[in-house]
């Protein structure tokens, strides 16, 4: 008698090592596309922070009665920190444009709203600390003096990466 076919314990190891397969396959593709998630929320989120400023910056310049800013901006501190930010000098024409507050750990006087990215992601080398939009137009003034200001992020493993692109007309890209 000639039995041709696979016992059901040799099915079964098959099986088996298929399934503990699958299973790490899942886990590693699963957790760096957690991280590609966390990298892009982050853009998302620092990309906000630029639009509002500029937004506030043109809004600023409607307001009657009280006050009015000389821009609104963002302060990058590495590896973590950003910082959206009212320019409340005295005088616009001589005005810095630059974030001048030293951090105490609470957000007042210019500081406006302070964020802190996600533990998975950090800034790489950030070239610029402030990047300011003057109304009414809203002209921009990046420091140091830049035609254009890049923010890249990164995640800590450095296996991805995005960037934030602000020129000086105040044109805002992502990649």
């Amino acid at each position: 008698m000639n039995n041709k076919g696979f016992t059901i314990i040799e099915m079964l190891v098959v099986i088996g090592v298929l399934g503990m397969l699958m299973t790490i396959t899942m886990v590693f593709y699963g957790r760096a596309g957690e991280r590609q998630i966390t990298l892009f929320r982050e853009q998302a989120r620092v990309l906000n922070a630029v639009s509002r400023a500029k937004f506030l910056s043109i809004q600023t310049f409607v307001q009657r009665g009280e006050k009015i800013p000389c821009g609104y901006g963002i302060h990058f501190e590495e590896p973590k920190t950003f910082i959206l930010f009212r320019d409340d000098s005295e005088n616009c024409a001589t005005a810095d444009h630059k974030y001048s507050e030293v951090d105490s750990g609470k957000c007042d006087g210019e500081c406006v709203e302070k964020s802190v990215l996600d533990n998975a992601v950090m800034f790489d080398s950030l070239k610029i600390s402030d990047i300011v939009f003057i109304p009414p137009n809203p002209v921009v003034v990046i420091t140091p003096e830049e035609d254009q200001a890049e923010i890249i992020i990164k995640t800590i493993d450095d296996k991805g990466r995005v960037s934030i692109k602000v020129n000086n007309f105040g044109q805002i890209t992502t990649q």
